[in-house]
């Protein structure tokens, strides 16, 4: 019985991975393995992030909630750039400066591109609750299929959380 199942299954896993390959071919475009996870992001500016240390997200759709930790991490921005020299060659380089600000994302499996509610709270204080429609994302453009679905929020500086 396994053998009967062995050439289909095989097929079926080849035709999988060279339709995987093909994605964007033909038209001189090359699609890279880059992906993308399935989840939502926050954003929480300078002036409401200091005291901050940790959070916790709730994403609920289709009477599904998932809930998950948030780690906090500092955001940063460019600062200073350079290069070592005019010759397409030479060596260039940028800081990262501190913002002041925080950034977590909560990894979501099977994130739908419909309507969530999430809700949102940090260091065990109130909580907030927005709704939001996840976008899929497309880390090597649009010519090669969109990847996770994502959604971005932002705790601005009144402590309300919005839909970026």
């Amino acid at each position: 019985m396994g053998k009967a199942w062995g050439l289909p299954a095989l097929a079926l896993v080849l035709a999988g991975v060279t339709a995987c390959g093909a994605i964007g071919a033909g038209r001189g475009l090359e699609c890279t393995n880059i992906g993308a996870d399935a989840g939502i992001g926050i954003d929480l500016v300078p002036e409401a992030a200091g005291p901050i240390t940790s959070g916790q997200m709730e994403i609920c759709w289709d009477g599904h909630c998932l809930t998950r930790e948030l780690v906090l991490s500092p955001s940063t921005k460019v600062g200073a750039t350079g290069c070592a020299g005019t010759d397409p060659s030479s060596a260039c380089s940028a800081q990262a400066v501190p913002t002041g600000g925080k950034h977590g994302f909560a990894e979501v499996p099977g994130l739908p591109t419909t309507d969530v509610k999430v809700t949102v709270g940090f260091d065990g204080g109130p909580t907030r609750t927005v709704h939001l429609i996840p976008k899929l994302v497309f880390p090597n453009g649009p010519e090669c299929g969109g990847l996770g679905p994502q959604g971005q929020l932002e705790l601005a500086a009144d402590g309300t959380v919005r839909v970026k």
